[in-house]
């Protein structure tokens, strides 16, 4: 009897797998270490599974997850990225239902720094992550300290290196949960906002209608926010 409930299990979970293995992968390229990195992933993965399709992830540094993305060699495409980067990255294809609203943030110090706007930035030491397009594009012929991760923007306003260090609000909150960033401070203010978009490789384009069609779908019945939800739960 014992036996039997094993194999009728085992069967149950063969006819499960074997459709996923015939199914077609896609690989995407994301930034190493993004907050919104799992939101974005289970939203896609929702998505593609739609059109019985796998899809795979590659997190690598910011920059070269741009450029890996828009080569196309091996990848097709990029998990997210903010509005407009495919004017300079021209591979890419954004899937025009934005993902999220993102608020870059700025965190020092000092809580009584102002923040409105990029120029309001201008009289500091301002430290940005390499290829985040946002971040470099607002404080362009600013005084800027570049750096690879969000832990050494902290680790550099700790030292007092830098005035002020931009980052995503989901980046920057992540980080505050340590206690060793207890002298650090989001400031209120968001220096700005943009939304994030899912992009394709133009060896794909074949795919944007439906994928585009699927997101409008999912936002309209209110997907998007429970997958949200389930992911950043409240506390």
């Amino acid at each position: 009897m014992f036996l039997k409930k094993i194999c009728k299990a085992s069967i149950v979970l063969l006819l499960w797998i074997l459709p996923l293995q015939g199914m077609e992968t896609l690989t995407f390229t994301s930034i190493k270490n993004a907050a919104f990195e799992n939101f974005a992933l289970s939203v896609m993965k929702k998505v593609y599974l739609t059109m019985d399709i796998k899809i795979a992830l590659v997190p690598v540094p910011a920059k070269r997850s741009l450029k890996l993305a828009n080569s196309g060699d091996g990848f097709d495409g990029e998990l997210f990225r903010i509005s407009g980067v495919e004017k300079t990255y021209t591979n890419l294809i954004p899937i025009e239902v934005p993902l999220h609203e993102s608020n870059w943030m700025v965190y020092s110090q000092d809580k009584n720094i102002k923040v409105n706007g990029w120029e309001s930035l201008r009289p500091y030491k301002i430290g940005i992550r390499r290829g985040v397009v946002t971040t470099e594009k607002g404080t362009q012929g600013m005084d800027i300290e570049v750096v690879n991760n969000n832990e050494q923007l902290f680790e550099l306003l700790q030292r007092k290196r830098i005035d002020v260090a931009i980052l995503s609000s989901g980046n920057g909150q992540k980080l505050l949960k340590k206690s060793i960033y207890s002298n650090i401070y989001q400031l209120t203010t968001p220096v700005h906002k943009v939304n994030v978009y899912h992009y394709i490789h133009k060896k794909n384009k074949h795919l944007v209608p439906k994928v585009t069609e699927i997101m409008k779908k999912f936002k309209q019945e209110g997907i998007l926010i429970k997958i949200r939800e389930k992911t950043y739960p409240s506390k």
